[in-house]
């Protein structure tokens, strides 16, 4: 039984596996119809979203999906596809080579690079069904032994998609940029929001999911996302992680997600409440007025104390104003849940402390 008043949560074994997903999810669409109510189906990883995508036919008769079909999104989300995008579109992406992991006579001369180097699969989604001993989410490359490995390890795994080998842009959190936009039926942006990453998770299961996040502004930046979404014929929300590149001045794009994230929330701080779009859009079919949401704002899901300790000296000052005038929120906390919860809650946010003692400051990050 769940401890929140506002939430009910249910463990189905395999939830994961579209055997098990598909007739669940028919079940209980058909419960809730029965019951009158409108469900909206949200998917919180790039699998959940990809299946429900896939399958948005078997499932639009119950529930409300928010999602763009899956011919479009299976071809945006090939990371390899992704940054052709961006450079007929003139956006800038790292440096990259791709390994095809389904050809077991692929080989990579993983000398000819200098390291580190970023490795990742192409296809984030299928690769959340792969299974090895150090498996990261993303990796950092330091020697040629370990790139070999890695390629090894995917080509005798069920991975069969590209692996992405890209150059490392220097630099720490804080130059790494989370956009996120809502897009109407033509692809038109009618929300955006960029912020600052002061921290991200470093997990090297989550690596990748900020912690931490400010306010940030940079128009060029938001006009090549719009670009982005514009081209390809976009609807509802889309997230980009970009970094800034200090050797050049541009921010760098390294991928798209197709849903919102789980960190989604910096945009209700920022001035838009973020599921507000989802449901007018898609279940009252109301067309907004475009939104810049640009209010400062401190995003985080873990302890001043960690900010303080972990993140640089010029973001740690930035943070600390934004809690001096009370512009901060953090979603793990909400005073009219129950006290079970909150306690819980607080457990998870204490965690953070243990966790960046453990893996930070080993080895570089993007």
């Amino acid at each position: 039984m769940s401890t929140s008043r506002f939430c009910e949560y249910r463990v189905v074994p395999g939830i994961d596996r579209e055997s098990v997903l598909l007739p669940y999810l028919v079940t209980l669409g058909r419960q809730l119809a029965q019951e009158r109510k409108i469900p909206l189906l949200l998917g919180v990883g790039d699998w959940y979203v990809r299946l429900i995508s896939q399958n948005k036919a078997q499932l639009s008769p119950w529930f409300t999906v928010p999602y763009i079909d899956f011919p479009l999104l299976d071809r945006i989300t090939q990371k390899d596809e992704f940054y052709h995008i961006c450079e007929r579109l003139n956006i800038p992406y790292p440096r990259t080579w791709e390994v095809d992991c389904s050809d077991p006579d692929a080989t990579v001369d993983a000398r000819s690079f200098t390291y580190p180097l970023i490795a990742k699969p192409s296809n984030s989604a299928l690769y959340h069904y792969v299974q090895f001993e150090g498996q990261e989410k993303v990796f950092t490359i330091e020697t040629p032994e370990k790139l070999t490995w890695l390629v090894e390890t995917l080509k005798r795994s069920s991975y069969d998609k590209a692996l992405l080998i890209q150059e490392y842009i220097p630099g720490d959190d804080a130059r790494l940029r989370s956009i996120t936009c809502f897009c109407d039926a033509e692809g038109n942006v009618s929300v955006s929001c960029m912020g600052k990453v002061v921290l991200q998770d470093h997990d090297p299961t989550a690596i990748g999911n900020p912690v931490c996040i400010i306010d940030d502004y940079d128009q060029e930046v938001l006009d090549q996302a719009a670009r982005f979404l514009n081209e390809v014929g976009y609807e509802g929300y889309a997230n980009f992680d970009a970094k800034f590149d200090e050797r050049d001045g541009t921010y760098k794009f390294f991928e798209i997600n197709t849903r919102p994230g789980r960190n989604t929330y910096y945009v209700t701080l920022a001035g838009e409440n973020f599921v507000k779009p989802i449901v007018e859009h898609y279940v009252l079919g109301h067309d907004a007025e475009p939104t810049l949401a640009n209010h400062r704002f401190a995003y985080r899901v873990i302890p001043t104390m960690v900010i303080r300790r972990y993140a640089d000296p010029s973001s740690w000052q930035q943070v600390r104003q934004r809690l001096h005038d009370h512009r901060d929120g953090c979603p793990l906390f909400y005073r009219k849940d129950t006290l079970a919860h909150n306690f819980w809650s607080l457990l998870t946010y204490l965690h953070q402390i243990i966790k960046f003692h453990r893996y930070v400051g080993s080895r570089p990050r993007q």
